[in-house]
């Protein structure tokens, strides 16, 4: 197909906008997009707080675009609007950064686009309402909520059960799995995670996948190759790094048309970063109601599948949530179906990681073939067993494709706004 194509993708760290050799499309979308995730890297934003920024400056821009098109005070285009909205979204959010950042770039978004002061009032009148009510049903999503959650003790009485890991002492984000997602109502998303269970601890499976993360995922692996090991690094993207949905947003940066219109753009947004925390919840829900232990817990502890090894540890650090299923793969399920709804199954691309910026770009076959090694990457990095990794894409995958399904009608690129 004509969107079939071997792309480049590096990702930034800078509040600059993508440059051309870097990206398919350069437009306002993407530099806004670009500027969001420099604040969520320069803050040090974990993944699902970043997800949730991402849908909201996404959803500002497509709500404002529309507003403004059927607006008859005056002609707004596109990009002054989604410029508008995005400015207006991050301000609210990191007020302390706006001066300095957000108003250069509006700044220079209106010089770009010859807007008059006189439509100033009116693009206010227009946006900020709209994004104020963006605003406030965020801050009533529950995600901030005090959870009060207490772990299991380490004792042979919780086997299977999640418990603290070494040098741990709080649990990330319980309270994400009871917030509202921007789309799924609690009902969805419990009808989504319901056929998720983690694995009984009698089930063979759950002894070779015990097996294969003790010997895959240890540091001192000996069966690990240098290829897989270096996995686990370029797809960790922590805190600092933009997240793992930043680097799904910067695939998808690059490899959009660069002669998609704006409005399609900012729809293509909303749904790929809206699903980013619709999944985040679903997944979130499913982890504290499993509440099943991470592989560093099961191989120190004696449970008749494999001898205990006291001093067996992971190649990378364990996140501290539970284990099932992998909040990686939620987000990588979702970015899949929608790369994949928009631009097709068959897609080579490459892509840096600021994980690793020494190893270089990687090349993909396709999104799936990328996705797919983020969850494998987990599994090397000896933090998730493969189950996880499986049942987290498919959800993350379904959870998008409801999300578009239902409240975008199926839409992409060459649909109707």
């Amino acid at each position: 197909m004509a969107f079939q194509r071997s792309v480049v993708i590096t990702i930034l760290i800078a509040a600059a906008a993508v440059t051309p050799g870097n990206a398919a499309i350069n437009s306002i979308i993407s530099q806004w997009l670009t500027i969001a995730q420099n604040t969520v890297l320069t803050l040090g934003f974990e993944h699902q707080q970043a997800a949730r920024v991402y849908g909201i400056v996404a959803s500002a821009q497509y709500d404002v675009i529309l507003l403004a098109r059927v607006n008859k005070a005056a002609y707004i285009p596109d990009e002054v609007a989604a410029a508008y909205a995005s400015h207006a979204a991050l301000s609210n959010l990191f007020n302390w950064r706006q001066n300095a950042i957000y108003d250069v770039a509006l700044l220079q978004n209106l010089a770009q686009f010859n807007v008059s002061d006189s439509l100033l009032p009116v693009l206010q009148s227009l946006a900020i309402p709209a994004v104020q009510k963006i605003l406030y049903d965020r801050l009533r999503d529950g995600s901030s909520l005090f959870a009060n959650f207490k772990p299991f003790s380490n004792s042979s009485e919780n086997i299977g059960r999640y418990q603290f890991t070494p040098g741990q002492t709080s649990a990330r984000y319980p309270q994400v799995g009871q917030a509202r997602p921007f789309f799924l109502t609690s009902g969805e998303v419990d009808l989504l995670t319901r056929p998720l269970k983690h694995f009984s601890l009698d089930d063979p499976e759950y002894a070779r996948q015990l097996k294969q993360v003790y010997l895959y995922g240890s540091a001192n692996s000996t069966v690990r190759s240098a290829y897989d090991s270096d996995s686990a690094r370029f797809w960790a993207l922590g805190p600092g790094t933009g997240s793992v949905a930043g680097i799904w947003i910067n695939i998808s940066i690059a490899a959009i048309p660069s002669s998609t219109p704006v409005v399609h753009q900012a729809r293509f947004f909303k749904i790929l970063t809206t699903s980013f925390w619709d999944a985040a919840v679903a997944c979130w829900r499913t982890k504290y109601r499993e509440l099943f232990w991470r592989p560093i817990t099961a191989i120190r502890t004696f449970h008749g599948i494999i001898p205990a090894d006291p001093s067996w540890t992971p190649l990378l650090p364990t996140p501290a949530h539970p284990e099932y299923p992998s909040g990686h793969q939620c987000s990588s399920g979702a970015a899949v179906y929608v790369l994949e709804s928009f631009l097709g199954v068959s897609f080579p691309f490459d892509v840096a990681s600021p994980s690793t910026p020494l190893l270089g770009p990687r090349s993909y076959p396709s999104f799936r073939a990328a996705g797919i090694e983020v969850g494998n990457s987990r599994l090397y990095a000896g933090v998730h067993f493969n189950k996880s990794n499986v049942d987290g894409f498919d959800l993350g995958y379904r959870v998008a494709r409801y999300v578009h399904l239902k409240n975008f009608k199926s839409a992409t690129f060459s649909s109707s706004i």
